[in-house]
């Protein structure tokens, strides 16, 4: 393309422009999509600016084999759809600035995303075969309470190190979701679990401070859902299934914190609950154990038909 390698590609939500061929690069600057462009190539996509998809404005890759690479910002805003679920290896699909879906469905395999950038599922953007993010591995999370990403698949993991979620994270995969970093939920960030097959680690601090929900009922086993470092409940409703605490750490609610399948506790089994709202142990027939010492300087309320012992 000449000049500045700007391109722009018109047509319908089915039909527009495919870049295809045995191991042929592409490059473009700036690209604009009002149509289709399908990616059937063996070879690579460079686009080095942005990415405005709008009107009837699609993209499909078909391309597993190439370098599917966005340098710029990518914007989808169409009534068309993004899908590249066929590539399913995350190095293979690059948003080096993030992405933001503001209307039409995303459906993706894996992606590689850059460090501290942000995906933006106004409309949800869902992931089937992982999430790779470079650098310090730092993610943000935009959307609204119901929307945002989805982290899904069989047996595939995911790996975070600070995790931001101003919009909802979903996990539905079958495999582990672990952040490494610390874990805020503030604006209209949420968080939901389906997935009691894998297991779910926050080894930082963990501080839900939104209008947003956080919901892990899903997770009946305590040992899939782990606080390593306790979980602070300022604002939005907390309602879990089972949990691992670290020794010594602490729940604070000043919004209840409630869980209904049993609460782990490691090391020596020392834990304290602050908070107006505090901690609130439910369930049915479900056993309750604080192996060392219960600090309160909040409210605990035990209404599980089963047995509390300190």
């Amino acid at each position: 393309i000449q000049g500045n390698g700007d391109l722009n590609i018109a047509g319908k939500t089915n039909a527009g422009v495919t870049f295809g061929g045995t191991a042929i690069n592409y490059s473009v600057r700036n690209l604009n999509l009002t149509g289709l462009l399908t990616v059937s190539t063996t070879g690579n996509l460079t686009v080095t600016g942005t990415t405005s998809i709008t009107s009837t404005g699609a993209f499909t890759d078909n391309n597993n084999a190439g370098i599917t690479a966005f340098t710029g910002l990518i914007t989808h805003n169409s009534t068309g759809a993004w899908t590249s679920t066929t590539v399913t290896t995350a190095s293979n699909m690059v948003f080096s600035a993030g992405f933001t879906n503001t209307l039409g469905t995303f459906s993706a395999g894996a992606a590689t995303i850059g460090d501290n950038q942000t995906l933006t599922g106004t409309v949800n953007m869902s992931f089937v075969n992982g999430v790779t993010v470079t650098g310090n591995s730092d993610l943000t999370i935009a959307g609204t309470a119901t929307t945002g990403v989805t982290f899904g698949g069989t047996a595939i993991n995911y790996s975070v190190r600070n995790l931001t979620l101003t919009g909802r994270l979903s996990l539905t995969t079958t495999g582990n979701l672990t952040v490494s970093g610390t874990t805020s939920i503030t604006g209209a960030g949420a968080f939901v679990d389906n997935n009691n097959a894998g297991i779910t680690t926050f080894t930082g601090a963990v501080i839900h401070n939104s209008t947003g929900v956080w919901s892990s009922t899903a997770v009946t086993t305590p040992a899939n859902m782990i606080f390593t470092a306790g979980f602070t409940n300022t604002a939005g409703t907390f309602n879990a299934g089972g949990a691992s605490i670290g020794n010594g750490q602490i729940l604070s609610g000043a919004v209840v914190l409630i869980f209904n399948n049993g609460l782990s506790i490691g090391g020596a089994g020392d834990i304290t609950i602050t908070g107006a709202g505090g901690v609130r142990l439910a369930g049915t027939a479900i056993n309750y154990t604080v192996p060392g010492n219960l600090t309160l300087t909040g409210t605990l309320l035990v209404s599980t038909t089963g047995n509390f012992t300190v």
